[in-house]
């Protein structure tokens, strides 16, 4: 969710390899490394849910997340199909990570300057916050807040949200794009000169690979093209520029196609299938709606309120303000050299990787990578047929277990001092290997990603 940005300085290189996500707020950034949070910035309003005044170093906030998003006062997430929130959220202070009162199991989270919108289990749509420009969908036309998360009956199969200042867009199973909220600027891309939209409205988006929305536009992929809507006063809509655009067009000046689109406050990203970065609107480097190469190598690109953020090669790096600290560069300043985003290692207890597994006839031995500062390790295993669970403490980064011929399923996770990592990700697909009549199953499970082993 983007609500204010600024200037752009250079690309800071971050050092969480394989980071998933990003999420950029106005002073704070969380960074979602598997099921690992990390965060960096300012804490003023405890929107990092610590306590602590801020931060300047990246340093581990949760594990177990399955998502998160920003605004600039508050965070969400959500662990186990439950979303909580931490900071300033509608006059209630959360110092840390507390459940949303009145909320089904949700799968997907964004959050807006003052409003919240979910998806539940079964790809329906619930929002929460203040009214004041349509954004909770409910129809409603006064102002209101409403504190407790509320089902929308006018849209439903929704597997994707995003949110821009005031209001939200939203992608349903089928492809088809709504919106509602603010449309001051034509950033809901329904084609409709009205100030706000009270309900689910059909979009002119076409089928969209991605799309992102920024403060007061919208852009997105569809076909290797780039579209957007909404303001275009400072040339983030390229070649429609210093207008506002109330209907969803295709923007120009992109030779290569396109595969991935971020939108920033007052400039537009895109990614290219050569692996280049664009970008055009008003940065310090460049306020034109010709799009200017910024990066090479780039595998995905994420836009915030006055920074952004791309992965090279599985490795992050930022540009942007860091007046709250939000790049984690170990201080506030900006700079024009690349200098590696640090991290409070005594307070990082990473989750094992390189599941790996060697299976013998009666046997199998579990083999992780080992985890820095870890003293020792948590293993979990359970014969899903007979229920019997056994709980193992090693200190070493494999152990031998003794499998009957029955389905067997297991789980990794470090210990650091005090502070435990979250179980071994599930990231590694499936991975079966044979010996025998014997089978190991690596399969990404919910709430703790279990792996399996089946010994025939």
């Amino acid at each position: 969710m983007k609500l204010i940005s600024t200037a752009l300085a250079l690309f800071i290189i971050v050092t969480v390899t394989n980071a998933q996500s990003v999420y950029i707020g106005g002073t704070h950034t969380l960074i979602l490394r598997n099921d690992s949070l990390f965060g960096s910035g300012s804490n003023y309003q405890y929107q990092l849910g610590l306590d602590t005044t801020g931060l300047t170093k990246f340093k581990l906030i949760e594990t177990e997340v399955d998502a998160a998003d920003v605004s600039d006062t508050y965070s969400v997430i959500i662990k186990n199909e439950t979303p909580y929130i931490a900071g300033v959220y509608l006059g209630d202070t959360f110092k840390t990570f507390a459940p949303i009162t009145g909320s089904p199991p949700i799968i997907a989270i964004t959050a807006g300057q003052k409003h919240i919108a979910m998806i539940d289990t079964s790809f329906n749509v619930w929002t929460m916050g203040v009214n004041g420009a349509g954004q909770l969908g409910t129809g409603q036309t006064i102002w209101h807040t409403q504190h407790t998360p509320i089902q929308l009956l006018s849209i439903s199969s929704v597997v994707l949200l995003k949110s821009f200042e005031n209001g939200i867009i939203a992608q349903t199973a089928g492809g088809q794009i709504y919106s509602w909220g603010n449309n001051e600027f034509g950033q809901t891309g329904c084609d409709l000169h009205l100030y706000r939209l009270m309900i689910p409205t059909l979009t002119t988006w076409p089928m969209m690979e991605n799309f992102d929305a920024g403060r007061v536009h919208s852009v997105g992929v569809s076909d290797g093209y780039i579209y957007g809507c909404g303001s275009g006063q400072n040339y983030q809509l390229a070649n429609f520029a210093l207008s506002n655009v109330f209907r969803v067009v295709r923007l120009g000046y992109v030779c290569n196609p396109a595969i991935m689109a971020a939108a920033g406050n007052t400039f537009s990203q895109v990614l290219l299938d050569n692996n280049k970065l664009i970008e055009f609107g008003a940065t310090p480097n460049i306020n034109d709606y010709i799009p200017d190469v910024v990066a090479n190598g780039v595998d995905k690109v994420w836009a915030g309120y006055n920074s952004s953020f791309i992965s090279v090669g599985g490795v992050i790096k930022a540009r942007g303000d860091n007046i709250g600290g939000q790049l984690g560069l170990g201080d506030l300043s900006d700079n024009t050299s690349y200098y590696p985003v640090q991290f409070e290692t005594s307070n990082v207890c990473l989750t094992p990787e390189g599941n790996n597994a060697t299976v013998l006839l009666n046997s199998a031995v579990i083999a992780w990578d080992v985890v820095t500062g870890a003293d020792t390790y948590n293993v979990q295993y359970r014969n899903l047929n007979t229920n019997e669970f056994f709980n193992v403490i090693t200190q070493n980064n494999s152990i031998t277990v003794t499998v009957a011929p029955d389905t067997y399923q297991y789980r990794v996770r470090a210990k650091c001092g005090a502070l435990v990592s979250a179980f071994i990700y599930g990231g590694f697909g499936v991975n079966i290997m044979r010996q025998g009549l014997t089978d190991i199953m690596g399969r990404t499970g919910k709430g703790g990603h279990y792996y399996s082993i089946i010994n025939k």
